[in-house]
């Protein structure tokens, strides 16, 4: 039996990262035959591109107050770690972690703005892939979640995020983005447009 408590999924286009719901930045997204979580054929693959800088995509929502968790589904290909990032109070406040996709462990967090009531999680999925969430509190305004790759456990952070030298093949596997008020991530609820 399973009791959680009900949720909303914020993120309109949960697995179609190339929709134009997403902003990407010095990255791009492809689509991949490999098995998702949820069985399904095929998945997004995120690359980064050549630039020395962050890489990663992100979408938005406005927000009343509270605690909001954001979560995604990564596995490796290419780089062995994924970065996941909540910003607050209309990106003035940011919160992430990251994490070892050869074994689910968080190898580093960071933080600007000072965000509160922070914290972190991990599930493990199988067949590589992982579920990592971030948590933080939030005031008013837009409530932030940015997914990136990473190209090392304790990468040099700018704005919350791995900075690092892409090299234009390398990337991550992601799926199931939800971003949803609560202090802790509910089952993956999908979404196609609302």
């Amino acid at each position: 039996l399973l009791l959680e408590n009900s949720a909303t999924n914020l993120i309109t286009y949960s697995e179609d990262f190339s929709n134009a719901a997403w902003d990407l930045f010095r990255i791009s997204v492809t689509t991949e035959n490999s098995a998702s979580p949820n069985g399904s054929s095929t998945v997004k693959n995120i690359i980064a591109d050549t630039s020395n800088n962050t890489h990663g995509i992100f979408d938005f929502v406005s927000a009343s107050s509270g605690i909001y968790t954001s979560s995604a589904f990564f596995k490796a290909n290419g780089y062995n770690f994924a970065c996941i990032r909540i910003s607050v109070d209309g990106d003035t406040k940011r919160f992430s972690a990251v994490i070892d996709l050869t074994n689910g462990n968080v190898t580093s967090t960071n933080a600007t703005g000072i965000p509160t009531s922070t914290s972190f999680s991990v599930n493990d999925y199988g067949n590589g892939w992982y579920r990592l969430s971030v948590s933080c509190s939030h005031s008013s305004g837009s409530v932030y979640l940015t997914i990136s790759p990473s190209s090392n456990s304790n990468p040099t952070f700018s704005s919350s995020l791995p900075s690092f030298l892409g090299d234009g093949t390398s990337g991550v596997y992601i799926f199931g983005a939800q971003l949803e008020q609560g202090s802790y991530p509910t089952s993956y609820i999908p979404t196609s447009g609302s």
